[in-house]
C-alpha cells in the first residue's frame, strides 16, 4: 500500500502563456498553464518527443530528476513526498508561484546524477 500521494510537477506551456493563473484548467481537473509572469517562454514550448524523456530516481526512490536530450527540465524532490504539499522545480519557470519553483543551482545534487553523464542547465 503507497502512504504517499502522487507528486505532479508543471514542465511547459504548449501555447502562450495566460496573463492570469489558469482556475479553468484546475477546476476541471486538467493541466492548468502557468501565467506568463512565471515564465521562461511567454509563447509556449514544442511538446516532448517522448523518445527524448529520461527519468532518473533518488537513491532512495523518493524523489526524480526529469532529463529531455541531455538538458534537465524538471526536479520533484524526495523530501516533498514528507510535506503536506507537492513541490517541484522546471527550467521552463523563472519565478516562484504555486504550481513550480524555477529549477536552480539548490539542485546541484540532480545536476551531478547519472554520473555527470548529463549536463545540467541550471537558471
Amino acid at each position: 500500500m503507497n502512504v504517499f500521494q502522487v507528486r505532479a510537477c508543471w514542465l511547459r506551456n504548449l501555447a502562450t502563456a495566460p496573463q492570469q493563473e489558469d482556475r479553468a484548467a484546475m477546476e476541471a481537473g486538467l493541466p492548468p498553464m502557468l501565467a506568463a509572469e512565471f515564465c521562461r517562454n511567454l509563447e509556449g514550448e514544442a511538446p516532448l518527443d517522448p523518445a527524448g524523456l529520461m527519468v532518473i530516481w533518488t537513491e532512495s526512490d523518493d524523489g526524480a530528476a526529469l532529463w529531455y536530450h541531455g538538458q534537465l527540465l524538471a526536479v520533484i524532490p524526495g523530501w516533498s513526498l514528507y510535506i503536506d504539499h507537492s513541490v517541484c522545480y522546471s527550467a521552463s519557470c523563472i519565478k516562484e508561484n504555486p504550481l513550480a519553483y524555477p529549477l536552480g543551482l539548490r539542485i546541484h545534487q540532480y545536476a551531478i546524477c547519472a554520473g555527470g553523464k548529463y549536463p545540467a542547465v541550471l537558471a
